[in-house]
């Protein structure tokens, strides 16, 4: 969830002091909640629900009551997949902002799977695996973007985690 409170500050064009100013809160919290070291307490949570004006089930990575998301029997099984809202419109065509994504964890995918991966600890992407030699290419859908590439090494110290694989995509009409 720390990269949800560092997407929504960023979003919102702002800097860690300027949202700890407007919430009342030490910088340093900020960073904390950013970097997944803390969480913000009860009262706090609210009072950022109410400046983004999202659900705080949303703010603690759950789905809000609008956006439930019941997974069949086969997906239900407790650690094996998650639910995913997709940011952003590098994966368009197929896959555009607010859809949901269906991810069976796996820490591997095979060439031309597409896969959720965590960088640098932080940020969270979905993008189709090409794998060539000792590099790993990572390819947005939307020719408008470059994929982003890394080597083995790089992968090991950034580190670059492939979370799991895409199975299933959920879009709102």
């Amino acid at each position: 969830m720390n990269y949800l409170f560092k997407q929504l500050r960023r979003e919102n064009s702002l800097t860690q002091a300027e949202l700890a100013s407007a919430l009342g809160v030490h910088q340093t919290a900020v960073s904390q909640w950013e970097c997944g070291h803390t969480f913000p307490d009860t009262a706090t949570l609210a009072r950022l629900s109410d400046f983004y004006n999202v659900s705080t089930d949303i703010l603690m990575g759950r789905p809000s009551m609008g956006e439930y998301i019941e997974l069949p029997p086969e997906q239900a099984v407790p650690g094996e997949h998650f639910a995913m809202l997709a940011r952003g419109n590098s994966m368009q065509p197929r896959i555009f902002d607010g859809d949901t994504v269906i991810v069976r964890r796996q820490s591997e995918v095979r060439h031309g799977e597409i896969a959720v991966l965590k960088i640098r600890n932080e940020e969270l992407t979905i993008k189709k695996v090409v794998k060539r030699g000792r590099q790993q290419l990572f390819y947005p859908l939307n020719e408008a973007y470059e994929p982003i590439v890394f080597t083995d090494e790089q992968i090991r110290t950034l580190p670059v985690t492939i979370l799991g694989k895409v199975v299933e995509l959920r879009a709102k009409l």
